[in-house]
């Protein structure tokens, strides 16, 4: 996938498949530095992140959000990308119904899982695992006639 600015200030994207794509703006939101040089410096930490309060909304911008990667509140991560999205969300239906939004509460632990195995051993825990599942399964219900 790569990107190419047009003559005319657009942006021509070619997908994994080789289709093109024409947009108005491409903003690239993946990756552990924060793609924020068209944001203000006004509203950046010393990092490049941008910095928001306890409901997620851009300190000193008004009823902007900013979530994910490029804000200062959590780790890069997909995780908590997710949890930021659906509190967003939730909280967006709070306001348009006149409610008071919940501030968001920052996650307080972080996961890393790496799985170091030979393959043996991991093909035994993934059968065992498996089987484990396949007997949690309840039984079929059969009615009687």
């Amino acid at each position: 996938m790569g990107s190419a600015q047009m003559p005319n200030g657009r942006q021509e994207l070619t997908l994994s498949g080789g289709d093109k794509l024409i947009t108005d703006m491409y903003i690239p939101t993946f990756g552990l530095i924060p793609n924020s040089s068209y944001i203000p410096a006004k509203f950046l930490n010393a990092n490049g992140f941008v910095t928001v309060d306890g409901y997620l909304k851009v300190k000193g911008a008004g009823a902007v959000w900013a979530i994910g990667d490029v804000s200062d509140v959590e780790l890069s991560q997909f995780i908590s990308c997710a949890r930021q999205s659906a509190y967003l969300a939730k909280n967006i239906t709070f306001i348009l119904s006149n409610k008071i939004p919940l501030p968001y509460k920052v996650a307080t632990s972080r996961m890393i899982t790496l799985l170091v195995a030979e393959l043996e051993i991991l093909a035994d825990l993934l059968q065992v695992l498996w089987v484990s599942r396949l007997a949690r399964r309840p039984e079929p219900a059969t009615s009687e006639v």
